[in-house]
């Protein structure tokens, strides 16, 4: 079973005796994704050769010093050694230079031995040995490259033979020991083979133990499995040849993490006029961004790639394009959908989705160019909201050395309007669009259930609480935003408590609560983790009840955990963490109780939670005013009801009226949004008719309901300055 660190260990520290399975990911990453500090320069590493009692060396030392660090190695097809890999695909940016051990280490055991329980105990014992053995021989650790905490930063076990099925195969993790004052951090193990020596899975497992790259296939094969980023890239399927063995000619790593490591220089089109012409050379590891200005990590990356060079086992050439969610963790979800996709996708050019659904790992169809797909519209660069980002390509030229592409829309004179818009509700279209000049472009907002527009702002200026405009004629940029505020209910059976349902189970994402049984549920007097009888460990609390507004507004929630949680209005998440610094969200509230709910897991060893809130009038403090009830349904907003007995109502400037046939009086009622009853009188009416003036109320939308003293006869949503809605 995986384990995983506290949020504050560092990101490049991996799981001390961690166990992996082969059909997993065979790289465990900390629970929090950061950025990863520029890797340039020489890098000093250890590798240290074992045979076992059963299995002896079949490759001389010296030959393996060679495939590691002759430059031009090519024995066994190998495109050059593992050093000549990095410094190719680096820009020679990083040089890595491997000491090898002076001989082969003998495991006193066979290999069946230590290959019998996931790597997490008899594997450490191999390499713990191993390394006693080394620093016997006289080997001096210190020499090796560090960080900045004395950890050895690459630290390789190279073993003789075929991987096993259970602790010897390839992968990496941590180990804790200390020599010469310095410590042995993060390593990688793995075959060295039988006959022949190849770079594909060498390089891949280094690719996490050097730069902390997680794998970019699906680690996890749920939901049907998927390809990855397939043939693509290194840490996929790119470290395999076309048989499925690894490949002495293994792809770049992505260019995302080869920008991450400090290689790729990317040039930003995020402001590039229409009709600039992109000149992509092939395979310079230098690319083209589009980045997203309104969400930190994520990002279009254009590049372009030609055989042979490290391309041999590619399926195609031309341009490939990449989308990148650097919030993601790994590929495990291939659902392409807002909140479950790969954190690195490519963008395949006929649109099949293929690498998502594992059909293959990628085809000569997935690169645009000339003879396949010559232009990447906008309607296929929404950013993962769902908006569209902008980015378009045209005039995708034939794959060649230097590819020319038109960046922007069609037209050179072409206009854009970005639209936005709050929690609470869609906007179309939605994102940054373009329009032939003088054109006409026409906005809709849509709330969702709960909520209504508060308000439309064009160009800076309010237009009001509109749900519909139309630029006549598009001749300069605009800006177009719409927001939403929540309705309150009306609760009844009111009780200053939160209720709670309790779970277990080792989870290293928010799990779907719902669609899980609780071991007990009950109530308590705050959001605490402090519930009588709970794990230590591997549990989940989910919390729901109402919170109560104030006053009408913006409101900020501020959400701190340790390790996850989620808290959501109505069924809207408005703020997410998992062991990251505090993280806020936004969401206009109507003056009154919101149904709420706040879900929060634990993996191992410390936990917390911490809600907090602002608005109004309200600094920014621990949420208070939440309690439990019942919605009294005679005033829910959501639950308005078609007239019966041929009742009906309308609305002029200055009053209401009502037509009860066979009723001689009525008593009516008004209830603002948020379900506060604000006018109520009883009326007398002749042959069925009856008025009742609504000059005390502001002008707004407004419930009215009208009983006949058995049961309600009216229930009607109205604008009292305009008619019934």
């Amino acid at each position: 079973m995986k384990k995983y660190l506290r949020c504050t260990i560092l990101l490049i520290t991996f799981i001390y005796g961690l166990g992996l399975f082969a059909q997993q990911s065979d790289f465990i990453e900390s629970k929090s994704q950061k950025s990863i500090v520029a890797n340039t320069g020489k890098i000093e590493a250890l590798v240290i050769l074992i045979e076992f009692a059963d299995r002896s060396a079949y490759f001389p030392r010296n030959e393996v010093d060679s495939f590691f660090n002759q430059v031009g190695f090519n024995k066994y097809h190998d495109n050059g050694s593992v050093h000549d890999y990095w410094a190719a695909v680096s820009q020679n940016r990083i040089d890595v230079h491997t000491n090898v051990s002076t001989a082969y280490y003998k495991a006193p055991k066979p290999f069946a031995y230590y290959d019998t329980d996931g790597g997490s105990g008899h594997t450490h014992e191999l390499l713990d040995s191993a390394l006693n053995w080394l620093d016997k021989q006289g080997f001096d650790f210190s020499g090796l490259t560090v960080d900045a905490n004395k950890n050895i930063k690459a630290l390789s076990f190279q073993f003789v033979g075929n991987s096993g099925a259970k602790g010897l195969w390839g992968h990496s993790s941590s180990h804790g020991r200390t020599f010469d004052g310095v410590k042995t951090a993060s390593y990688q193990i793995s075959e060295l083979g039988t006959t022949e020596m190849h770079l594909g899975g060498i390089c891949h497992e280094q690719g996490h133990m050097l730069f902390g790259w997680p794998d970019t296939y699906d680690i996890d094969g749920s939901n049907g499995g998927s390809s990855g980023c397939g043939k693509f890239d290194l840490m996929a399927g790119g470290n395999s040849d076309n048989t499925g063995a690894p490949s002495g000619n293994p792809m770049p790593p992505n260019p995302y993490f080869r920008y991450l490591a400090g290689w790729n220089d990317m040039i930003s089109m995020n402001g590039f006029p229409n009709d600039t012409v992109l000149k992509i050379i092939a395979n310079s590891g230098n690319t083209y961004v589009y980045r997203n200005p309104d969400r930190a990590g994520e990002m279009y990356i254009v590049e372009a790639r030609k055989k042979p060079y490290r391309n041999v086992d590619m399926p195609g050439e031309g341009i490939l394009v990449w989308h990148i969610d650097s919030m993601i963790t790994n590929n495990a979800n291939q659902q392409h959908t807002a909140l479950q996709h790969y954190k690195v996708s490519v963008v395949q050019a006929d649109n099949r989705y293929e690498l998502e659904s594992g059909t293959n790992n990628g085809d000569v169809y997935d690169y645009f160019k000339l003879g396949n797909v010559t232009a990447l519209t906008y309607l296929r660069t929404c950013w993962w909201n769902t908006a569209f980002s902008g980015l378009q390509l045209r005039n995708i030229r034939a794959a060649s050395d230097t590819m020319a592409v038109s960046y922007g829309s069609a037209n050179a004179t072409d206009v854009g309007i970005s639209s936005a818009h709050s929690v609470g509700g869609t906007v179309s279209p939605y994102g940054l669009k373009y329009y032939i000049l003088r054109s006409a472009a026409s906005y809709v907002a849509t709330p969702l259930k709960g909520f209504e527009v508060a308000e439309c702002v064009v160009d800076g200026q309010s237009e009001g609480a509109i749900s519909n405009y139309t630029f006549t004629e598009v001749a300069v940029p605009h800006t177009i935003d719409f927001s939403y505020i929540h309705k309150a209910v009306t609760l009844k059976d009111v009780l200053p408590v939160v209720n709670y349902s309790y779970y277990e189970g080792a989870w290293t994402s928010m799990p779907d609560f719902s669609k899980l049984t609780p071991l007990k549920s009950g109530s308590l007097l705050s959001l605490t983790l402090n519930i009588s009888g709970r794990a230590n460990d591997n549990f989940g609390v989910r919390y729901a009840g109402f919170i109560n507004a104030p006053a009408d507004g913006e409101y900020t929630f501020y959400l701190t955990s340790d390790d996850g949680s989620r808290f959501l209005i109505d069924g809207n998440e408005i703020v997410a963490n998992q062991c990251e610094p505090e993280k806020s969200g936004k969401i206009n509230l109507k003056a009154g109780y919101h149904a709420f709910t706040l879900d929060f897991f634990e993996g191992q060893i410390t936990e917390s939670l911490y809600l907090r809130w602002s608005g109004p009038n309200l600094s920014k403090r621990t949420v208070t005013g939440i309690v439990t009830g019942t919605i009294d349904a005679s005033t829910a907003i959501n639950e308005v009801s078609d007239n019966a007995s041929g009742a009906t109502m309308g609305v002029t400037p200055a009053e209401f009226k009502f037509y009860c046939p066979g009723k001689t009086t009525i008593y009516v009622e008004v209830f603002n949004l948020s379900g506060m009853l604000v006018e109520k009188q009883t009326l007398k009416s002749t042959e069925g008719y009856a008025s009742m003036s609504h000059a005390n109320l502001k002008t707004g939308l407004y419930i009215v309901r009208v009983n006949d003293g058995d049961r309600n006869i009216i229930r009607q949503k109205v604008s009292i300055m305009g008619s019934v809605l």
